[in-house]
């Protein structure tokens, strides 16, 4: 739970928020990433959206005050290994 956050519900583990219909897909509270090839890449794509909020919530004071924690784009500036 984010300190933003004002209700006591209780949240899915991250393991039940990547799911398979056709495709693999991460849900987030903020909406469904996806669709990804394979489950490892839903996996990746979860920790680096968890590794990329952690990092603006521990850095919020230097955030711009209109920030739309919707919009954040994870991105992945590791070459892909098949390269």
């Amino acid at each position: 739970m984010r300190k933003s956050d004002t209700s006591d519900a209780q949240f899915r583990r991250a393991a039940d928020r990547i799911v398979y219909d056709g495709q693999w897909f991460v849900m987030t509270r903020e909406g469904t990433r996806g669709p990804f090839q394979t489950r490892a890449c839903a996996e990746a794509e979860m920790r680096h959206y968890v590794e990329t909020m952690q990092f603006l919530e521990a850095n919020r004071g230097s955030m711009p005050a209109h920030l739309d924690w919707g919009d954040v784009t994870v991105v992945d500036l590791e070459p892909p290994r098949w390269s």
